[in-house]
């Protein structure tokens, strides 16, 4: 997250440790989750331009390498300034795409970086995710790429 700056992405300010425990202080969105929103009225045309703002953000976190597996309208802030943000990269992964850093200490950062989003978490198989919204692959526990956000952003869009 920390090479993902992008308006449509939820910045993250900070992340240590406090009393051996992880913390994240990120950005504070007063407002909705998309999928909240969504159930109001809305004209189509501005559905799709929240999700056209979405998926920029999406997108940029495929610019920076990052893999989100768990796109979906819960996971999408709507603030008060009527700006989405996508959130909840956690069970991001580094994208085999990923361009590689061009100075040694840029190597050395990101392959302490790497190893935290490549880290095994779960037993091997295992189903990740949301799967209302999950591609095929992903269900079948294969590896994901932008190609299955995309698809998860596209049945979120068609809820929508």
């Amino acid at each position: 997250m920390a090479r993902l700056q992008h308006p449509n992405v939820i910045a993250v300010h900070d992340v240590g440790l406090f009393n051996a425990r992880v913390f994240i202080a990120m950005e504070c969105v007063e407002g909705e989750t998309l999928a909240g929103w969504l159930r109001g009225t809305h004209r189509w045309e501005e559905v799709v331009r929240i999700f056209l703002q979405a998926g920029a953000g999406l997108s940029a976190a495929h610019r920076a390498g990052l893999v989100h597996r768990d796109f979906k309208p819960d996971n999408v802030l709507l603030g008060a300034d009527a700006r989405p943000r996508v959130v909840d990269f956690g069970l991001a992964r580094q994208s085999a795409s990923t361009p590689s850093p061009a100075s040694p200490e840029e190597e050395a950062a990101e392959e302490v970086s790497n190893s935290s989003l490549n880290a095994q978490l779960t037993r091997e198989g295992a189903v990740m995710g949301t799967p209302g919204y999950m591609a095929p692959e992903q269900i079948s526990g294969l590896s994901t790429d932008a190609r299955s956000d995309q698809f998860s952003f596209c049945v979120a869009l068609w809820e929508g």
